[in-house]
């Protein structure tokens, strides 16, 4: 799911994927390309409607938010034959001269086989239908979010998976809005018999030292609440944003009340006085101009290690979050969330390591030029704001 500016700019014009890599690998950005003429862009493997399209001839280009949510929304890949061997292009269902209609419900990723045969036709019918073409879309999308779940899930269950902290009540609220049968969770008799938890399955604090998790039965509480986390994220769609935080591409793919992933080095602050009661604590990560930041309460940790050690300071970790704001402050995007779980960080939930100024590239090493910048981001540069805004609203 790498890409810059350059790429996305040149696939919202029509140009399949492996190309315009290609054309950004040889330094050829757009405002380069709209300088050439016809015979050498040919010689740069541009076909002439890639050509017409360079040149602002045929339609406007798709614009980059709406570019972002269906390729995200497919994993990058063809939604028919989904082959990650073969390049993509962003396809119109109804054609764009008749339906004047770049919003995602119109807009399918084909490889450039697929692609050739929505255009083709077979006696009075096209080889890949509108109607066929929607169901598979449709179909694809609602794999990607299942498989999207089942990547988190397996990498969260996984040996040396270590949960430093659960947000107890919100997950239970969010169990109970799932339909999720309490008693029938592992851990649940042994939890309620030692009294960390009610009847109805809501974790409880014991004791006078205001924590959820000490004494004998923490182990059942543990595994109760990994019980509940799982069942919480088999019912929900969670998106890996680990190696994808970069405001352009979080602006139009996150919105209020997504459930999110985020491994990388969080900084955590007290943010006020700790008492029996609670231990007040701000987590944040700041990384590429995106900021994510909560707060919670390190007496939920689940052990002596995770509220002495593992809440404190600077630490690598994983959270889960749920979105409640996405605003622009500044140059930054900040996302203010509920964390539902912490938990260490492991290899496959992050792989990309940020590096300063040089993730905007795509390519480590490579300069970001602000000027092309500009050229890229002309058609939604307007519309950036209100695209921050319109995430942000409920």
């Amino acid at each position: 799911m790498k890409s810059n500016r350059t790429e996305l700019a040149l696939i919202a014009r029509g140009i399949n994927s492996d190309l315009a890599k290609q054309l950004r690998k040889q330094g050829l950005y757009l405002k380069t390309l709209r300088l050439m003429d016809t015979q050498e862009l040919k010689s740069y493997g541009l076909s002439p409607d890639d050509i017409t399209s360079i040149h602002e001839g045929a339609r406007p280009p798709i614009p980059i938010p709406d570019l972002i949510k269906v390729l995200f929304a497919n994993r990058w890949l063809c939604c028919v034959c989904r082959d990650s061997s073969q390049p993509i292009v962003v396809h119109h269902i109804r054609p764009w001269a008749e339906s004047r209609d770049h919003s995602p419900a119109n807009l399918a990723v084909l490889c450039s086989t697929h692609h050739s045969e929505a255009h083709t036709k077979r006696a009075l019918d096209m080889a890949l239908s509108a109607d066929r073409l929607i169901g598979l879309k449709a179909a694809w999308e609602d794999e990607v979010k299942r498989l999207d779940r089942l990547d988190v899930h397996t990498a969260t269950q996984s040996q040396g998976c270590h949960w430093w902290y659960f947000n107890h009540l919100r997950l239970y609220e969010l169990a109970q809005e799932g339909g999720v049968t309490f008693t029938r969770l592992a851990g649940y008799p042994e939890t309620f018999d030692a009294g960390s938890c009610t009847k109805d399955g809501m974790a409880v604090r014991k004791g006078s030292e205001g924590l959820l998790h000490s004494g004998a039965s923490a182990q059942y509480l543990y595994l109760y609440m990994t019980e509940m986390l799982r069942a919480v994220m088999h019912g929900s769609v969670i998106r890996n944003i680990s190696d994808e935080l970069d405001r352009g591409k979080l602006s139009a793919w996150i919105v209020e009340g997504d459930l999110v992933l985020v491994q990388g080095r969080y900084i955590f602050n007290n943010c006020g006085p700790a008492t029996i009661a609670s231990d007040p604590v701000m987590g944040k990560r700041s990384v590429n101009n995106v900021e994510i930041q909560f707060a919670f309460d390190r007496n939920e940790g689940t052990s002596v290690s995770a509220r002495s050690l593992w809440l404190r300071g600077s630490q690598d970790l994983a959270c889960l979050i749920k979105v409640n704001r996405l605003e622009r402050v500044m140059q930054k995007v900040v996302i203010t969330g509920t964390v539902l779980a912490i938990r260490n960080a492991h290899p496959d939930i992050k792989k990309r390591a940020y590096e300063i100024n040089l993730y905007k590239s795509g390519l480590a090493g490579v300069i970001w030029d602000e000027d092309e910048a500009t050229e890229d981001q002309d058609q939604d540069q307007d519309q950036d704001q209100d695209d921050f805004k319109a995430a942000a609203q409920p």
